[in-house]
C-alpha cells in the first residue's frame, strides 16, 4: 500500500498534463518501491494518487511537489535513495521545460487492512 500526493502549479503544469501522467507515476512508484519483504509487493492499482493544484494560501517551493508515503520495510530502506532517484526521473521526463519539482519518499511504520462494508449502517 502506498499513497502519492502530487501538488502542482496550474500556471506551469496544466491539470490535463497531470491527468495524463497519473497512471505512469503510479506504475513507476509500484515498480521502484516494490520489495521482496513480506507485504512489499506494490501494484499500480493498489496505489492511491491524490492530485491537487496549489491554492491561494499555499506557499510552494517548487512547481510540482510529490510526496510518496509507503510502509517502512528493510528492503525499501536499504537502497531508498536509488529508488527515489528513479521515480524522480519519471517525474523529470514529464515536467515541462524549466519547471521545478521535489520528490519525497517517506517510509512509515503502520498497519494496513482492506475492508468492505457489511451493509448494516444505521442512521
Amino acid at each position: 500500500m502506498a499513497d502519492i500526493y502530487l501538488y502542482f502549479n496550474p500556471e506551469v503544469v496544466p491539470s490535463e498534463a497531470v491527468r495524463d501522467f497519473r497512471d505512469a507515476l503510479r506504475f513507476g512508484v509500484a515498480e521502484n518501491l516494490t520489495s521482496q519483504d513480506s507485504g512489499g509487493q506494490l501494484t499500480p492499482d493498489g496505489i492511491s494518487l491524490h492530485a491537487q493544484a496549489f491554492g491561494p494560501l499555499d506557499l510552494p517551493v517548487k512547481d510540482v511537489e510529490v510526496t510518496i508515503i509507503v510502509n517502512d520495510l528493510p528492503g525499501r530502506r536499504a537502497n531508498l535513495d536509488e529508488r527515489r532517484h528513479v521515480i524522480a526521473m519519471y517525474v523529470k521526463s514529464w515536467l515541462p521545460l524549466g519547471a521545478t519539482a521535489d520528490i519525497l519518499v517517506s517510509l512509515q511504520s503502520g498497519s494496513y487492512e482492506e475492508i468492505q462494508g457489511a451493509g448494516r449502517m444505521r442512521h
